[in-house]
């Protein structure tokens, strides 16, 4: 069985925030490839193909009917979804839903934010004024990723938190792409061979993939 556990989602998501933070989104979305040094080698990512999304979706549609079926020896399904987890932590004393209801509550504050921004820059006001704007925007938006790095670290175990890291680990293994001489090749015969990486490589190759890619794929 192929193991995408080894990706560190949490880690995954922290390295973007600080992408995230150094405005480099824009590159990611103007250009159709990024290139980057890793361990002595020189990698890069492209913005995966419709013929690649269609496969990332069979992929993806397999795993998850994988999961829901899965049993263990006494025939109890071994895994639950993010309902079923939900339930559990509101007995243990932790509301999900709760987190929910914050982030969106930021994100009604961003929007609203955002359009003031708009109509500042527009309106041609001082610059103290919607710099005030893209600061709070910028400040709102660290608040919700880490509402929502807390609420993966409790749904990690979920059918659709599997099911999402498996997603981001294929896409990486499909459009990823290692320097040799003056030639771009698949470093990787197989899915299976390039789980076998370190999981620092493979957390790099998500994070730069699922930037290129993000509108892409979805679980």
């Amino acid at each position: 069985m192929v193991e995408e556990r080894k990706v560190d989602i949490k880690e995954v998501e922290e390295k973007m925030s600080k992408v995230l933070d150094m405005n480099v989104v824009e590159d990611f979305l103007q250009n159709n490839e990024y290139v980057f040094e890793f361990g002595g080698k020189t990698y890069k990512v492209v913005k995966t193909t419709f013929k690649g999304k269609q496969e990332v979706y069979k992929k993806l549609n397999a795993k998850k009917i994988s999961l829901l079926q899965e049993k263990d020896a006494n025939g109890n399904f071994v895994n639950k979804t993010e309902k079923e987890l939900i339930e559990l932590y509101e007995k243990r004393g932790i509301s999900i839903l709760e987190l929910n209801q914050k982030f969106a509550t930021l994100s009604d504050r961003q929007d609203k934010l955002t359009l003031k921004l708009g109509e500042a820059i527009k309106e041609k006001k001082p610059e103290s004024e919607w710099k005030a704007y893209k600061e709070e925007i910028n400040n709102l938006e660290k608040q919700k990723r880490l509402i929502s790095i807390e609420k993966t670290s409790y749904l990690e175990n979920s059918v659709e938190t599997q099911c999402m890291v498996f997603s981001y680990c294929y896409l990486a293994y499909l459009v990823s792409y290692v320097k040799e001489g003056d030639k771009w090749i698949k470093p990787w015969s197989s899915y299976e061979e390039f789980t076998e990486n370190g999981e620092d490589l493979i957390n790099v190759l998500v994070m730069y993939s699922s930037l290129m890619s993000k509108e892409d794929v979805k679980v």
